[in-house]
Parts: C-alpha cells; structure tokens; sequence
C-alpha cells in the first residue's frame, strides 16, 4: 500500500467516525430516548417523532447549500463547523426542559448532521476511490451501523444510572475530544496530484452531469425515490422499533439489544452490499437490497415469537442501511462526479423528506390504530418500488447521450462510456 492509499484509507476511518459518533448519536440512538422522555415530559409518540423530524427537515434543507459548498471549499471545514454544531446541540438538549427547547436543539442538530454525516462523507468518499469505490463507500458507512451497534446499549446504561440527560453529555462529549481532531488534521476533500493507480486523478477531467442536466434525468428522480424510501423505512423503524417490541411483550433491556444486534448486522451488509456492487453493478445490487429488506418487514409481524425476531434482526440488519452505500454509487454511476457535490445535496433532499415524515407517519398510525400492523404494510410495498427504481436508472453514457441528440433526430450519437 502506497503513502497515498494509505491516507485515503485513514480518512474513510476519520469519516467512520463522523457517522459514527454523530449519526449514531442523533439518528440511531434516537429510539432508546424515547420510552424515557414520554414518560418524563408526557408528551405523544407523534410529538417526539416530530423531534426527529426537525432533525431530518433541517439536514435535507441545508443540503443543497452544502453540497454547493462541497464543490467550491475544502470538505474539512464543512465538515468539522458542522460536527461542533452537532455537540453543542446534543449538549443543549441535555438541558431541555420544555418541548420547545427541545425541538429548537434538534432543528440545530438538523444542521449539524447535514455537514458532517452521510452526504459529505460520500462526496470525499467518491472523490478520492475509483477501482474500489464500493468498498471505500461500504466501510465509511458502517460508521453508522457502528454507532447505533455500541451507542444503543451505551444509552440504555447511561440513562438506567444517570438518567436521559447525562446520557445526551455521554454521545456528545466524543464529538469534541475525538472526532473534530480528525477532521482537521486528517480529512481533505481531494487528493493532490499524482494518485496511484485506483485513485481519481485530480488533473483528469471529470466526467459528469452539470446539476441542471442532472435534474432533468429520470436516473436523478427514480435515485431520489430510492433514497426516500430508505429513509422513510429506516427512520420510522429507528424510532419506532423498541417501543413496538416493548409494546409485544419484551423487556426494555431486550428491545435495545436487538436494536445492537440489527446495526452489528447492518455494518456486514454495508461491506457486503458495497462489494457486490463492485461486482454487479450497484442498481442490481441495490434491487436485491430491498426485496431482501421487504421480506424482512413481513417478518417483524410475527417477532412475539424469539425465533422470527432472531430472523427479523439479522435480515432486516443487513439490508436496512445498505441503501446508504448504494444510493451514492448508482448515483456517481448514472450522473457522474463533476458536480457530484452538488447532485448529492438535491438528492438528500428526499432521504431528509422520507426520515422527517416516516416517523410521524408512524407514529400518527399507531395514535389511530393502537398498532403498528399497517404501517409494516405500508413499508413492504414502498420497498417494492424502491427495488423497481434501482433498476430504471441508467448508466451515465447513456443519460449523456439524451443532451447530445438534436431535437427530432434519429439514434443518439456516440459518447465514450468510460465514466459508466
């Protein structure tokens, strides 16, 4: 391994970290809040899904002008202003004593996820790994199945000694004591000249779609179905899965164990997915991903019986955060990296829209039905389609080709496809 893909390597492991400790602390760890805070503050499940929400809104809002910002100023600074951000806010809602204070905390966490989670991290990701981009994208997103694999039980026990505010100063104090040294000293957006083979050669040219060509494709809109779809399953489940599993019967303690037990899973299925992605391409991929992830739904129907929830946990672990390695591959395949930035933020508008209304969906249905049952539903076929648009994107030579052909001319002409 050369000095270069040394450091490309250490820079997926800083931005592990960022998903890590900020997604798994304000997205993954959000559920284990929950029972303690209606309890505490007496407010509806609807109400402290709007918590989340408020959360997911701002991120989606902010992430045009980051990606914007992505393409133009070094990654280091977005993302390290917007991991303090993420601290100060987690600090803040430690100190809530009102539902609006609290809301307020989550719109500033909103912010500061945006900035320094999923969508930066796949930028820089993409920029510096070609040959092995599915891979690198793979172990840079297990930082959040990680996070909500060891920050889950690490809430639980917080809040069981010290109650739910010490625990908010538990996942927030690493953000400043180890995460911002990393992103300073390690990150770099892009990297310098003369890469090694299997490294983006900053004096290429970069081939890609300009945003307003981007948006104009039916491989930007079906990758953006696809992302709200991820988000609205995975969110309403991240919030709602251990209160349910309480609900059927389960102690506390339990319920947050399999929620572990899903992220442990959901860090194999990122790698796994991400290689064969590598292998199959990662719109096929991504179709397997959710047909897997909407059998594992029909699963959770019947997790009274520990067997089911042992078969629940593992599939729906494995699939239910691979979308976040995929996602970002079909689109770097189907648009290209010249504004990839830029393309990202528009399309994390829908992964923000799908984890701000999931949940409050949700939760709105078990307010009516008293149940869960038809919100499952409701997810199994969204994840059908979800699966029916991986596969209606196109390589990137091919959606190129629709802005070269003249207005009622024959055949497209011929572009080199090397970027497909």
């Amino acid at each position: 391994m050369t000095r270069r893909e040394l450091r490309g390597w250490l820079i997926v492991m800083s931005l592990f970290m960022s998903l890590f400790l900020v997604f798994g602390a304000s997205v993954e760890a959000f559920g284990v809040f929950v029972p303690h805070l209606l309890r505490h503050f007496g407010w509806s499940r609807t109400e402290l899904s709007l918590a989340f929400t408020a959360t997911a809104s701002v991120a989606g809002l902010s992430g045009l002008f980051i990606g914007w910002l992505l393409d133009r100023i070094e990654p280091t600074i977005v993302l390290s202003v917007s991991a303090a951000l993420s601290g100060l806010a987690l600090i803040g809602a430690s100190q809530a004593n009102s539902y609006a204070t609290y809301i307020v905390c989550y719109l500033i966490l909103g912010a500061g996820v945006g900035g320094c989670t999923m969508m930066p991290c796949s930028v820089v990701v993409a920029n510096w790994f070609s040959e092995r981009r599915g891979l690198a994208m793979g172990v840079t997103m297990m930082g959040t199945s990680f996070g909500g694999m060891i920050l889950v039980p690490v809430v639980d026990y917080a809040i069981r000694t010290g109650g739910w505010r010490f625990a908010y100063e538990v996942v927030a104090a690493p953000i400043f004591l180890i995460l911002l040294p990393l992103l300073i000293f390690v990150v770099r957006g892009k990297p310098p000249p003369g890469m090694q083979p299997g490294f983006e050669q900053t004096t290429a040219p970069v081939e890609g779609l300009e945003l307003g060509e981007a948006l104009r494709t039916r491989s930007f809109w079906l990758i953006s179905i696809a992302y709200f779809i991820y988000a609205f399953v995975a969110g309403s489940m991240v919030v709602h899965l251990i209160v349910h599993l309480i609900g059927v019967g389960y102690r506390p303690a339990v319920a947050a164990l399999t929620m572990s037990v899903i992220f442990l899973c959901a860090s194999t299925g990122k790698i796994g997915f991400g290689i064969l992605a590598d292998r199959v391409g990662s719109r096929t991929a991504l179709l397997i991903d959710f047909l897997i992830e909407s059998i594992a739904i029909v699963l959770v129907l019947g997790v009274q019986s520990p067997v089911l929830l042992f078969m629940f946990a593992a599939l729906f672990g494995l699939t239910f955060e691979a979308q976040l390695a995929l996602c970002p591959l079909v689109t770097a395949e189907s648009l290209g990296l010249k504004r990839y930035g830029s393309i990202s933020g528009a399309a994390f508008l829908f992964v923000t829209s799908g984890a701000a209304i999931g949940p409050v969906v949700t939760g709105w249905i078990f307010d009516v039905t008293h149940g869960y049952q038809e919100a499952f539903f409701l997810f199994v076929a969204m994840l059908i389609v979800g699966g029916a648009a991986s596969m209606g994107c196109m390589p990137l030579s091919s959606e190129r080709a629709r802005f070269q052909r003249p207005s009622g001319s024959g055949p497209p002409l011929t572009v080199p496809s090397s970027a497909s």
